[in-house]
């Protein structure tokens, strides 16, 4: 994909948004799908998330992702490529990438919950102000993704966790993945090894249905320990700084039992100013040939 071509694309893009956003509902209802697993190799799915978090350094690079076009010609030329099997992202990128042509066949996840920046709320929880499970279903994506934040000390967590138990309930009772990221917050204090799997478990048994349930876990050097925690399919979040230790910590790991994938972090898009699916092509070739997860569907 050439830059000064997507920049024609762009300028339709935003002229159909404007006068035919109708065209939306029938790019989500014709688009091909694909089966969430298949019988060789593990998902990539990039993740694009940070912008509704009102994030707009990468890195120490100030305001890469006030540039919306440079963030979806990254992302749609990412997609094009057969290794990158899909994305999480939030509506509006989805309904950008929609009208670019580059998701059939592709895994998109759907953002259920990002309210704000961290410390913009008093609650440590990301409210619901994304997809919610029947728009999800209603639109053909694939799943859903929930960031599943455990705070102790905050009086709000039960009532939080009340709420990610029935948006992965209504998830499954559409039959469409839960992808839920289990995070114990304690203070400024990295979290221990007891902490992630009480994350992970406390995660795993919420809601009335388990199936098509999938957790997002970081690659963390006690790893091992939280993956034997539960037998949830799992998907591993590829560390963006460090990219050698973490490469190497990768193909250690992701071949164990039940991990069914990576996630990419914006970062890997940007690592290289001239060429945007560098860093995606490294990060896959890093960790080999990853194995099938556990079927979701």
């Amino acid at each position: 994909m050439r830059w000064e071509d997507f920049e024609d694309r762009m300028v339709a893009v935003r002229a159909s948004r404007a006068r035919l956003p109708e065209l939306l509902r029938n790019r989500h209802a014709g688009r091909r799908r694909r089966p969430l697993t298949r019988h060789v190799g593990a998902l990539a799915l990039l993740e694009a998330t940070a912008a509704v978090r009102g994030e707009l350094t990468v890195g120490d690079a100030p305001r890469l992702l006030a540039d919306r076009d440079q963030l979806l010609f990254r992302l749609a030329s990412a997609l094009e490529r057969p290794d990158v099997d899909g994305i999480i992202a939030t509506a509006d990128i989805i309904d950008d990438l929609l009208m670019l042509d580059v998701l059939d066949e592709k895994i998109v996840v759907g953002v259920m919950n990002a309210g704000g920046p961290e410390g913009f709320a008093a609650s440590s929880h990301d409210a619901f102000t994304g997809y919610d499970a029947q728009t999800i279903a209603d639109s053909h994506l694939d799943g859903g993704y929930i960031d599943a934040s455990i705070d102790p000390d905050d009086p709000g967590t039960g009532r939080f966790m009340a709420d990610v138990g029935r948006a992965a309930t209504a998830l499954a009772a559409n039959g469409v993945m839960a992808l839920v990221e289990p995070v114990w917050r304690s203070g400024s204090a990295e979290a221990t090894t007891d902490e992630r799997i009480r994350a992970v478990q406390m995660v795993a048994g919420l809601g009335a249905r388990s199936g098509y349930r999938w957790l997002l876990v970081p690659v963390t050097s006690d790893l091992d320990e939280v993956l034997r925690s539960t037998t949830l399919p799992v998907v591993l979040r590829y560390p963006a700084d460090d990219a050698d230790a973490s490469a190497a910590v990768m193909r250690e790991h992701v071949a164990r039992p039940g991990v069914g994938g990576v996630v990419l972090s914006l970062p890997v898009l940007y690592s290289d100013a001239d060429d945007p699916v560098a860093g995606v092509v490294r990060a896959i070739e890093s960790v080999g040939e990853p194995r099938p997860g556990a079927e979701g569907r």
